[in-house]
């Protein structure tokens, strides 16, 4: 999604939310105004800030999923499983002749 809907959404709740705010806590009709604008512009403010530090719209911090190296990976992991599984039924295997004998 594009940091401008983020700052458009924001935007536009913060002036329902200070709306609100401005309509339970009202005293004189500026009243309802300035808290409907001071919470507007708080939340305008705040979503630029979060888009600043939390969001990479260039895509210069873009983790690249290297399959083939993960694949590679996880294969040697079941050839080594399955090593270990081989070994295990082996030493099993002796334990039980041991045993019998």
């Amino acid at each position: 999604m594009k940091a401008e809907r983020f700052i458009y959404f924001f935007t536009v709740s913060g002036f329902f939310i200070g709306l609100a705010f401005s309509i339970i806590n009202f005293s004189k009709p500026e009243d309802l105004i300035i808290y409907t604008l001071e919470i507007t512009l708080f939340c305008y403010l705040l979503i630029h800030f979060v888009i600043v530090y939390f969001v990479d719209e260039e895509g210069k911090f873009k983790n690249i999923f290297n399959k083939e190296l993960y694949e590679k990976d996880i294969d040697n992991y079941i050839h080594e499983l399955k090593q270990r599984e081989e070994k295990m039924n082996s030493h099993i295997k002796d334990i039980e002749n041991n045993e019998s004998n």
